[in-house]
């Protein structure tokens, strides 16, 4: 069964706009969905908070809006939740910045974003004090610094790995304009967060990772150089050290944000089927497109339009029952109207 509804929509609950959505599917079937609820307005700087949404009958209703993170009237933003799947705790990343913290004032050294992480130890039902995580997690000359947006991962070896991105200070031109992603990861289930690798050569941005099959890393990230594709990367040894990033040319991009997830079950002899999710058009935010890979990422056998509206971020969940979960925003006249959740057989992908 295939159906699509309305999380959150501007202008209802106390906020001008919701954005930047990331969901999750945790194993005893609940789904929790979050983005930012802008308060005033849309764009991304000014008063912003993280907000939720928790369904426990597979989609089919959802709790009212509740609060996650705030730091009024300042702006936290940019949820990254990972679920560790050895300790049952669900972890949640986010960024922090001042009101008035625009871009441009970030990358001219006038604010600095700080990086958060708060943890749930009953499935998201309540959420322990945030902690400020470490400048150690910070390069020298980094100016910005982000997650995701959208869901960590955890490896079948047992390591979290948080994709993310930052900007580096051009000495040249006197402000951090050059962009990279990179990755944070934790060996000890959360104890201590360890900065990874970083990609090389063309600039990346806002970014997914997922594990496809041989224990590899899959990166796929937007690109600041709009190359009108999307760069993908690949690790051997779980995000220490990347290959140089390379335009995918069955993967067009209007540089937006995208989704990639592995699926757990075998699809026609491949054990980590990839999906990914994104506005598949050179140009515009529109024709919200989702794929399938059977072979890492190197091709892309299957793939359906999800809508042909205007369209922007989005996230993937598997649910337990193996039905995928698309958390996306859009909108007949405006790409951020609403965040919609379309929950749909894998099947409806490949018919």
């Amino acid at each position: 069964m295939m159906f699509t509804k309305t999380l959150f929509k501007g202008g209802q609950h106390g906020y001008h706009t919701f954005r930047i959505p990331s969901i999750i599917a945790l194993p005893n079937g609940r789904i929790i969905a979050f983005c930012e609820g802008r308060v005033t307005q849309a764009g991304d700087n000014g008063h912003l908070r993280l907000v939720s949404r928790i369904s426990d009958d597979g989609g089919k209703t959802f709790s009212p809006v509740n609060i996650v993170a705030q730091n009024d009237p300042n702006r936290v933003g940019n949820p990254v939740p990972v679920f560790d799947k050895d300790t049952g705790i669900l972890w949640l990343f986010f960024t922090g910045n001042s009101q008035d913290a625009s871009e441009g004032g970030i990358a001219k050294g006038m604010n600095k974003t700080t990086i958060w992480v708060t943890k749930s130890r009953d499935m998201g039902d309540t959420w322990e004090p945030y902690v400020k995580l470490s400048d150690n997690l910070r390069q020298p000359g980094w100016a910005s610094l982000a997650f995701g947006p959208c869901h960590g991962i955890q490896m079948t070896n047992g390591r979290m790995v948080i994709p993310a991105n930052h900007s580096v200070f051009n000495e040249k031109k006197g402000i951090a304009d050059i962009h990279h992603s990179h990755i944070l990861y934790s060996d000890d289930h959360g104890e201590n967060w360890n900065m990874g690798g970083a990609l090389d050569g063309p600039e990346t941005d806002e970014c997914s990772v997922t594990e496809v099959e041989g224990g590899k890393l899959y990166f796929n990230t937007r690109t600041i150089n709009k190359f009108g594709r999307r760069l993908v990367s690949y690790s051997s040894d779980g995000g220490i050290t990347w290959t140089l990033p390379v335009p995918d040319d069955n993967l067009p991009d209007p540089c937006c944000q995208g989704s990639a997830i592995a699926y757990p079950r075998e699809i026609e002899g491949c054990k980590r089927p990839l999906i990914f999710s994104n506005a598949a058009h050179i140009h515009k935010r529109i024709n919200h497109t989702i794929r399938i890979s059977l072979d890492s990422g190197k091709t892309w056998k299957y793939s359906r339009v999800l809508g042909s509206w205007k369209s922007a971020y989005s996230d993937l969940a598997v649910l337990p029952d193996g039905r995928i979960a698309c958390i996306h925003e859009g909108g007949q006249d405006y790409y951020y109207e609403q965040i919609y959740l379309t929950i749909f057989p894998i099947e409806w992908i490949m018919e």
